[in-house]
């Protein structure tokens, strides 16, 4: 009797030190898992986002979300509706990685200035989009406004490039073998290159696509290519785009100047009403018949295309294929 009144005891006592166990255990393990959610929920807090809106004239919270999105943050930067972002002390982040900007109707100015310092320049690898964006200003030997260095651009809505210079080439976009996409109502304009080449845009082995309403219009290239100068690149106008109101000064090709690549229009009023001609070098658009005088006669093979201005030295001398378009080190 008393060996089993014992042996209850002892079991009854094992059973408390095994439940006992299971606590100090089980108590063990939800600490663990809630240590581990914890660590999670640190870890989401330290993610990077892009901040939803910067605040109107805010140039250091912009430069603060580029560096953001350059490094992983995501969504994109909104800027404050109806706003000037004077960033000509506050020079911008170079595009390294995705970012999208959100304008609202918003413009970035930089004045034209003896320092010559663009607006934004986009990496290999990059890519760009902007959304009812205005860039105002900026000056540079090549790209005053945007400097496509391998990356690429969209321009969405009703983002605009105006009013840039480049003492070379592409006064408003010079695009190194990269991508530049103009959709919507996009517009590149009054982009004046004093001494160069591509008043609009210079492509430089790079794409360039213009779709649905998007121009490119009102630019000036001294030495031909007012609209765009595509060396040895693609361009494709598209729906109802427009080269039209370029002028290309002493050189031809005051719409699109084709330099050894390709361009492809399929409506005869695409690229239209540019001085001193609409396109040197040109391949009639599919279908439409596109062979006049712009792209085969007087205009494009007399003298204006043969001479000293076109093939002289202002277009394929030295001061046409020299370190200006294609340096190491853009400006």
């Amino acid at each position: 009797m008393h060996g089993s009144v014992r042996g209850a005891r002892a079991d009854r006592a094992m059973c408390c030190v095994a439940a006992a166990g299971l606590a100090v255990a089980l108590s063990g393990g939800i600490g663990t898992v809630h240590a581990v959610q914890q660590a999670g929920v640190e870890h989401n807090a330290g993610v990077r986002r892009a901040d939803p809106t910067v605040s109107c004239e805010n140039v250091t919270g912009l430069i603060e979300a580029i560096d953001n999105a350059n490094k992983g943050a995501s969504g994109p930067i909104t800027l404050a509706e109806g706003c000037t972002y004077d960033i000509n002390d506050k020079p911008l982040p170079r595009i390294t990685g995705t970012v999208g900007i959100e304008g609202h109707g918003s413009q970035l100015l930089r004045e034209l200035k003896k320092d010559r310092s663009r607006i934004l320049e986009v990496a290999e690898g990059a890519r760009l989009t902007l959304t009812d964006v205005t860039l105002t200003g900026g000056q540079a030997e090549s790209g005053g406004a945007l400097y496509i260095d391998g990356g690429e651009v969209v321009l969405n809505g009703t983002s605009r490039l105006a009013n840039a210079a480049a003492s070379a080439s592409g006064a408003e976009v010079f695009n190194k073998r990269g991508t530049l996409t103009l959709n919507d109502t996009a517009l590149v304009e009054h982009g004046v290159t004093p001494l160069g080449k591509g008043g609009g845009v210079y492509n430089d082995g790079g794409t360039v696509t213009v779709n649905d309403r998007a121009r490119i219009a009102g630019n000036r290239g001294l030495r031909g290519g007012g609209g765009i100068y595509n060396s040895k690149g693609t361009v494709t106008l598209n729906d109802d785009a427009r080269i039209e109101d370029n002028d290309g000064g002493r050189g031809n090709g005051g719409g699109i100047y084709n330099d050894g690549g390709t361009v492809d229009y399929r409506t005869t009023h695409a690229i239209t009403g540019n001085r001193p001609d609409d396109c040197r070098d040109c391949s009639p658009a599919a279908g439409t018949g596109n062979s006049g005088t712009d792209s085969s006669g007087t205009d494009s093979s007399g003298t204006d295309s043969s001479g000293t201005d076109s093939s002289g030295t202002d277009s394929s001398g030295t001061g046409g294929s020299g370190p200006e378009n294609s340096g190491p080190d853009p400006t």
